[in-house]
């Protein structure tokens, strides 16, 4: 019994994992609403032969968007599709995380988030279409619970690149020493 209780313990807890969403979705306004955006930073997917691009404001709300997440997660898009919803279009992303979450809890991998017509990602995403099966993405989310519905997750995407996942760690680090 000892034996068992110490190796749990040397173990360590068990990861954070993402958990159902908790908050009403009328919480997503103000700061909420422009972290999570459901968009996608500029720059994040270049032009044919180009290379990704740094995006100062969005670098700046990386930080705040650290604080706010349930979750940043690097993860692999593996499927893009679209659906008609009433009268428009509305994609879904498909992605798979990989490695652990880089802050929060790591989403349930793989995971989809929808990108309704209007939403700031919606251009990019109707753009490239299956041509982003594969490239990789820092993705900031956060949940909202939906009456009579699985919930819904808002986001945002950042490149993977060493500038920003540099920046998630670093305010990722802050917050830990400030006992967040």
């Amino acid at each position: 019994m000892v034996a068992v209780a110490a190796l749990a313990l040397a173990c360590g807890p068990p990861a954070k994992v993402a958990k159902g969403p908790a908050r009403p979705i009328t919480e997503w306004a103000g700061d909420d609403a422009d972290l999570f955006d459901d968009g996608i930073d500029v720059g994040s997917i270049p032009p044919a032969g180009g290379t990704e691009q740094v995006d100062d404001v969005n670098d700046l709300k990386i930080t705040a968007r650290i604080y706010a997440a349930d979750g940043v997660v690097t993860a692999k898009v593996i499927g893009v599709s679209s659906e008609p919803v009433g009268d428009r279009n509305r994609y879904r992303l498909e992605l798979a995380v990989e490695g652990e979450a880089l802050a929060g809890a790591r989403i349930e991998s793989p995971f989809t988030l929808k990108v309704e017509q209007g939403s700031p990602a919606y251009g990019a995403i109707r753009s490239q279409d299956a041509q982003l099966i594969g490239r990789k993405f820092t993705v900031y989310y956060k949940s909202y619970a939906i009456e009579d519905s699985e919930g819904l997750t808002h986001f945002h995407l950042s490149a993977n690149s060493a500038h920003v996942v540099g920046l998630v760690n670093a305010a990722t680090t802050k917050k830990k020493v400030e006992g967040h």
